[in-house]
């Protein structure tokens, strides 16, 4: 059997504070009682969770403290987080040059198919004067004169 690996990139991003809320609905705290146990204000608390306040070195190390994790395992945690949206906000840059660029290849083509039907025309042009002979196509004919 052949198996085939595909990389998992998902749309979205998930804050490290999903995973606190996670910690707290277990242990049945509130965010007023983790922001007494880590020395923050619930205001901060909050921004932690909604992935607004950034977990840093000293966030890291009391997170570990209180809740259990490795100060590392946070800091990856926001590490990831951070270039996911980084990512999406990329990805939504990108798109907007998406139209511009599919109208650049329509104008494109429609210049490229003009230069092409002037080439025949031309090239019809200059058989008729070298020859000086009319040929069977009357659309070609209306067209150069």
């Amino acid at each position: 059997m052949t198996e085939t690996t595909r990389t998992f990139t998902p749309d979205w991003v998930s804050p490290p504070g999903d995973t606190i809320a996670d910690i707290l609905e277990e242990r049945d705290w509130t965010q007023v009682q983790l922001a007494e146990r880590l020395g923050y204000s619930t205001k901060h608390i909050s921004q932690l969770i909604n992935g607004k306040a950034p977990i840093n070195e000293e966030t890291a190390l009391k997170l570990e403290r209180v809740l259990g994790s490795t100060a590392a395992f946070w800091l990856k945690r926001e590490a990831q987080y951070r270039a996911g949206l980084a990512r999406i906000e990329e990805e939504n840059r990108l798109k907007e040059w998406t139209f511009w660029l599919n109208l650049l290849i329509v104008f494109m083509s429609s210049i490229l198919l003009m230069l092409i039907v002037q080439l025949f025309i031309v090239t019809f042009a200059a058989i008729k004067a070298y020859t000086g002979e009319h040929y069977r196509y009357p659309l070609t004919i209306r067209l150069m004169r």
